[in-house]
């Protein structure tokens, strides 16, 4: 394994691990998501992990949103021990909005009948947790140093495309032309799809297929399952009204927010995204 976008949830790691995938330099992970380090007996799969990457002469990379969604230490000390010289990928978004994304996705996936967004401070704080940058970012700069860490916004490959691929291709040492510049963005569903074709082609064409399909996490098998759920709740036509915190909440957010970028800032001497 070469190198890991840890995150964040809901901030375009999707779009960035494919725009990678279609680097001629770079093997992408099937699934991208195989959540390999949240376990604690990680080292006795190693083997069964490597099946995920179908070329052994390319940068190895995966996307794994739940290695900063859980704020565990555990996670970048496997890597570490894994491998020290790890390179990271850390992709942030305005945090309220990155709740807010969050919110509408699982609301979609119910159908419309969900919680009010209201409650997430008092009865759902993994939202909250989900968003807050700083306190991810300190864990794995207990074991890895910055430069091992390429830090952007879904706002700046928004606005800027170039410029991120810039910054890839640099922190990568990939050649920044062979890049796709055509727009090949997948949504979380079209990339499952994707994937799965991929998989079924190389287990029809390998004697391998037990060992993969046993190191697909119960993670991304549920996720498989959720992505389904979407497509069929898209198919409805639910209209869904914009969630919105009320005054006291937002308030609440943008001061609690503020504090957690100048925390980040403290660590990595950026201030690299507005609280909202």
């Amino acid at each position: 394994m070469d190198f890991i976008i840890i995150g964040g949830m809901k901030c375009g790691t999707t779009s960035i691990a494919t725009l990678l995938d279609y680097h001629p330099e770079v093997c992408f992970s099937i699934p991208k998501e195989p959540d390999f380090f949240t376990y604690d007996n990680y080292k006795k799969e190693v083997s069964n992990y490597h099946q995920l990457f179908s070329n052994a002469n390319k940068l190895w990379g995966e996307g794994s949103t739940s290695y900063t969604k859980f704020i565990d230490e555990d996670i970048p000390k496997r890597m570490y021990e894994y491998n020290p010289s790890l390179k990271l990928i850390y992709i942030l978004r305005a945090p309220i909005k990155r709740i807010v994304s969050q919110y509408e996705y699982n609301q979609k996936l119910k159908g419309g009948e969900f919680f009010d967004i209201n409650t997430i401070i008092t009865e759902k704080p993994h939202y909250i947790r989900c968003s807050q940058y700083a306190k991810q970012l300190a864990l794995y700069l207990k074991y890895f140093p910055l430069e091992q860490i390429l830090i952007f916004t879904l706002e700046e490959y928004q606005e800027n495309r170039e410029n991120v691929i810039k910054k890839l291709a640099h922190f990568l040492d990939v050649e920044e032309k062979d890049f796709v510049r055509e727009n090949i963005h997948y949504n979380n569903s079209e990339l499952v799809n994707s994937q799965l074709n991929k998989l079924t082609g190389r287990l029809v064409n390998t004697t391998l297929s037990k060992r993969i399909i046993k190191a697909l996490s119960p993670q991304f098998k549920s996720k498989v399952k959720n992505y389904l759920k979407y497509l069929q709740s898209s198919n409805k036509n639910v209209k869904l009204e914009k969630p919105k915190f009320n005054s006291e909440n937002k308030k609440y957010l943008e001061e609690l927010f503020n504090e957690e970028m100048n925390d980040f800032e403290l660590l990595t001497g950026q201030r690299l995204y507005n609280q909202n």
